[in-house]
């Protein structure tokens, strides 16, 4: 809709500004110009306007910084000063990590942890309204996954740590 709108206003003033600078008279040279500036101008929005999403990615839509819609992938034209776009890629994505904790019997140890993780599309506007961006998702996975291999960690001997290490994942989930 808005595409279509800002077509049919580049078009009227695409053509009164060309039929006032052909016109001999000095006002309608000026008012073609500034007509001119104007259809610029309004050109110069179309570019930031549109959006693409990638196939392997989910957008909030946010107007006026309030999440308000979800798009998937494709092609979109918004006011880019009105809405702005959150990406989330809904592929699988893994955090790395490695943590110094120490066991029950006050034992030092290095775990590293793989923590795999996937966006829900449809979860994408609840993301957004509790935590922001992608950037601050992935960190609080990171910190909430760290804790609880710490806090496993913690409650076994090191020695049943070494003997049950194959079972540790099931527990720390």
């Amino acid at each position: 809709m808005l595409g279509i709108i800002l077509g049919v206003l580049f078009a009227i003033l695409m053509v009164a500004s060309f039929s006032c600078v052909m016109l001999q008279n000095k006002v309608a040279k000026i008012l073609g110009g500034i007509g001119g500036g104007i259809f610029a101008v309004l050109l110069s929005f179309i570019p930031a306007s549109v959006k693409t999403v990638d196939a392997t990615q989910v957008a909030v839509v946010k107007v006026w910084g309030d999440a308000q819609e979800t798009r998937t992938s494709g092609t979109h034209i918004d006011f880019w000063l009105a809405k702005q776009y959150v990406y989330y890629p809904i592929t699988t994505q893994e955090i790395n990590e490695s943590i110094e904790a120490y066991s029950q019997d006050a034992q030092s140890m290095t775990a590293n942890l793989v923590v795999q993780y996937k966006i829900d599309a449809s979860s994408a506007m609840q993301i957004t309204k509790q935590y922001g961006d992608n950037d601050t998702l992935r960190a609080r996975i990171q910190s909430i996954a760290e804790e609880r291999v710490k806090s496993v960690l913690s409650r076994k001997q090191a020695m049943a740590i070494i003997e049950t290490r194959a079972t540790l994942s099931a527990d720390i989930v």
